[in-house]
């Protein structure tokens, strides 16, 4: 697409990959890539939106050359019955103002042994379990249930 304007400085953020599962009361990390627009280089902080169903990130800022971050998500949580939604954010501010924006959901694919994309999907979900447990049968959109060992 051809733009002829002044540069308008912004970034859009992908997590990869869109499902993450934690052991109870432990953590996991995913990336985090910031594709930044028109020579944005202000530093990005992140975070979780919705912090109250167990679920914490670790502060984390990507620098303003940085393109890609580890965070850690942790939960204090022993086990989940479904895996929840989780919606990570970055903060940025600079000369022309604070921006949030939404990390979305993606997949890294490669095409044709070269070419990588970042192919975005519907939701991130985690999934917290409890290491006593023995998966059953998988079910669609679930990580699988379990029954304790013997």
């Amino acid at each position: 697409r051809l733009r002829l304007s002044s540069p308008q400085p912004d970034f859009e953020l992908r997590v990869v990959p869109t499902r993450v599962a934690i052991r109870g009361k432990e953590s996991a990390t995913v990336s985090v890539h910031a594709i930044r627009r028109d020579g944005f280089a202000a530093p990005i902080t992140f975070g979780l939106q919705n912090t109250n169903d167990g679920f914490s990130v670790q502060s984390v800022t990507l620098s303003g050359t940085q393109t890609v971050a580890r965070v850690t998500i942790k939960s204090n949580l022993t086990e989940t019955e479904d895996p929840v939604p989780l919606v990570i954010t970055g903060t940025s501010t600079n000369a022309a103002g604070r921006f949030t924006r939404i990390a979305v959901p993606a997949e890294d694919r490669m095409q044709a042994f070269l070419w990588r994309h970042l192919v975005p999907a519907q939701e991130f979900l985690a999934m917290v379990y409890d290491p006593k447990t023995v998966a059953d049968e998988p079910r669609a959109g679930k990580f699988g249930k379990g029954k304790k060992r013997k």
